[in-house]
């Protein structure tokens, strides 16, 4: 997932999430290296350019800025969360969970 300043975050079986910012000529750094996931991290959506959400099979929401920091976090299920999509005209929505459950929580 890209953001503007050059920054790519992405997301893994081994509980990580990485943000990775770009270097001149192209070559990628490790600028954090997040552990907040107890199982797999299946999905991460972008807010805007200063936060996202992830989602993982712990069935945590989380939402995360760019500095790496943990912004909030929720138990929005008790299985897995396979994907995260962002409404246009709401904030967002979680797989099946409804949108308004979500933003209340956020």
């Amino acid at each position: 997932m890209a953001f503007a300043r050059k920054t790519i975050v992405s997301a893994s079986r081994d509980r990580t999430i990485k943000i990775w910012h770009q270097l001149e000529g192209g070559h990628l750094e490790v600028k954090h290296n997040l552990v907040y996931h107890d199982g797999a991290v299946l999905a991460l959506c972008k807010i805007d350019e200063n936060e996202f959400l992830s989602g993982g099979a712990d069935g945590l929401l989380n939402r995360i800025n760019i500095s790496g920091e943990l912004v909030a976090t929720i138990q929005a299920h008790n299985e897995w969360i396979w994907d995260i999509a962002r409404s246009c005209w709401l904030q967002v929505e979680i797989c099946i969970l409804p949108v308004k459950t979500v933003l209340q929580k956020f």
